[in-house]
């Protein structure tokens, strides 16, 4: 995203309603024996804009923005960018030579982080 552009972000409660709606719509087109077309578009006339039609754009919307921006395109399946690994590796190392893992976050404000009392690094977005 550009700065100065914002997106409605979807909550963990919208994802839930959405995915309810998806689980029980394909359970109905699964058993085609108990529910007919008519049982079926009556269900998505009832409950589509309730549990997914104000959520399905944000979902989608941030599923394409975090796919597009964080994850490996090559890939099958999710996994970081290589620029992105390296420099989770990179961090990792810093913080932990020996291997061990540090708990540390960008987010803390401090200059020393907290969990293995080592400089923190500068990050413009910390504040």
């Amino acid at each position: 995203m550009s700065e100065g552009m914002k997106a409605a972000k979807a909550t963990p409660a919208d994802v839930d309603e959405m995915r309810d709606f998806l689980f029980k719509l394909e359970e109905m087109v699964s058993d085609l024996e108990e529910y007919d077309a008519g049982d079926i578009g009556d269900f998505c006339y009832a409950h589509f804009s309730a549990q997914c039609g104000r959520h399905f754009q944000r979902v989608l919307f941030g599923y394409d923005t975090l796919v597009d921006n964080a994850c490996d395109p090559t890939l099958s399946h999710l996994d970081w960018k290589p620029e992105i690994e390296e420099a989770i590796t990179a961090f990792q190392q810093l913080h932990a030579p020996d291997g061990a893992f540090c708990a540390h976050s960008w987010a803390y404000p401090p200059e020393v982080c907290p969990a293995c009392n080592k400089p923190v690094p500068f990050n413009p977005r910390r504040r």
